[in-house]
This record gives C-alpha cells, sequence and structure tokens, in this order.
C-alpha cells in the first residue's frame, strides 16, 4: 500500500479501487436486504468512496491474498521464494487486468484512464508485496 501511496507524490496514477469498484454492487444487493448496510450507517461507517473505507477495503484484500498464499498456494509451488512471489504476482496481475479492471470500466490493465508509467507503478508495487509475501513466508517457515 505504500508504494501505491508514494505515486500519488510523484503524480503517478495508479487506478485505485478497480476491485471494489467491481464488489461493490453485488455486495450492496445481499447487505441491504439483510440490514447490514443500514446497520453501517446508523453506527456511523465510513461511506465506501472514503479514503478510509478503501485503505481498510485494500488491507482486508491483501490479508486475504496473504492467507490464499500460505494455505493453499505455497504448499503446492516448488522453487524459490522468488519463483513463487514472481508466480503469484504474474497470475493476480493477469487476473485484474484482464477481468477485474475491464470490468470495472478501466479498460485491459487500467489502459481506458493510466498512462504507461501508472500501469507499471502499479505491477511494481504489487510484484513488490507478492515477492516480499514469498520471501516473508519462507523465512518463517525456515526457522519452524
Amino acid at each position: 500500500m505504500l508504494l501505491l501511496k508514494a505515486a500519488d507524490f510523484v503524480a503517478v496514477q495508479t487506478g485505485h479501487g478497480g476491485l471494489l469498484r467491481v464488489i461493490s454492487p453485488l455486495a450492496a444487493r445481499l447487505l441491504e436486504p439483510a440490514g447490514v448496510s443500514a446497520w453501517w450507517r446508523a453506527v456511523g461507517g465510513p461511506g465506501v468512496g472514503t479514503a478510509v473505507f478503501q485503505d481498510s477495503f485494500h488491507f482486508v484484500v491483501g490479508i486475504g491474498m496473504a492467507l490464499a498464499y500460505v494455505l493453499l498456494l505455497e504448499p503446492r509451488l516448488s522453487g524459490s521464494f522468488w519463483r513463487k512471489g514472481l508466480l503469484y504476482a504474474l497470475a493476480i496481475w493477469l487476473l485484474n487486468a484482464f477481468l477485474i479492471l475491464p470490468l470495472s470500466g478501466e479498460g485491459i490493465a487500467g489502459s481506458a484512464h493510466l498512462v504507461l508509467s501508472g500501469m507499471l507503478w502499479f505491477a511494481i508495487a504489487h510484484t513488490a508485496f507478492f515477492v516480499l509475501l514469498a520471501f516473508g513466508v519462507d523465512f518463517l517457515l525456515a526457522r519452524r
């Protein structure tokens, strides 16, 4: 998240919130009838468009991706942490570039609104996350 936030300081747009834009309408259809949305507003929860909500959502998705890696992928992948992290980064980038971003109206890899530097910054920031995740898991498993 820090690398993505850093892009804002050098005026590089990285296309924030594609996944949230895709799942918000779907989640609303489930949460509204269940009364969750009304409860959220009653307790003063931040709106979907606020930075607090978006950052929290991004954090939770990152934790989910880390758990998916630890529980599902890492035990099945062979090779170094570099290989594992880069494979996971590539898989998520492809999913994001060819499914999530087009569904959110951003085009392939965000090309509808991003310049090449923004697309590259996004890819590098996410790749760093997955490689650091793989390194951390590898480090912790080696200490067992």
